[in-house]
């Protein structure tokens, strides 16, 4: 006899996920709801997140002193920030700190820009300016993304 094509534990597995949300929409205040909507935006944060960022980090890793490079990577953390800003959160802790984490992107985009700028008119001290912005903003986006990833652990 064949093996069937359909894997009826997946099948299970939808179907106990469907009725949890079926359920959560009955009784919003459960706390396995709470968990529900945490690990659902979680992972759609995650999904948002994690590609632009390896993008961001590979081009700029292979042509940090590439003014177009730099542009390109500025244009990414702006829709980036756009994205994040327009996804729906419902759990109230993850809000505030997308907020701050969106604020972030916003800075790195700017600043970003304005080195792409000093290295197109070679004006050293911009570019070193804004080097050291996009360094602090690095060590402050870290600690977001822990924030960000212990919040999402939590719960």
């Amino acid at each position: 006899m064949l093996p069937s094509p359909i894997d009826t534990s997946f099948r299970l597995s939808v179907t106990t996920s469907t009725l949890l949300v079926i359920s959560c929409l009955f009784t919003l205040a459960s706390p396995g709801c709470t968990h529900f909507e945490r690990t659902r935006e979680c992972h759609a944060l995650a999904a948002l997140i994690n590609p632009e960022l390896d993008a961001i980090e590979r081009l700029g890793k292979s042509r940090s002193h590439d003014a177009s490079a730099l542009s390109d990577i500025s244009v990414r953390y702006a829709t980036l920030a756009r994205k994040v800003g327009e996804l729906s959160v419902e759990d109230d802790e993850l809000g505030p700190v997308l907020t701050e984490y969106r604020g972030s992107l916003l800075r790195a985009a700017i600043h970003t820009r304005a080195l792409a700028e000093g290295l197109r008119s070679n004006d050293t001290v911009l570019v070193s300016k804004e080097r050291g912005e996009l360094q602090r903003l690095s060590r402050k986006e870290r600690v977001q993304m822990s924030q960000l990833a212990g919040h999402c652990r939590s719960g």
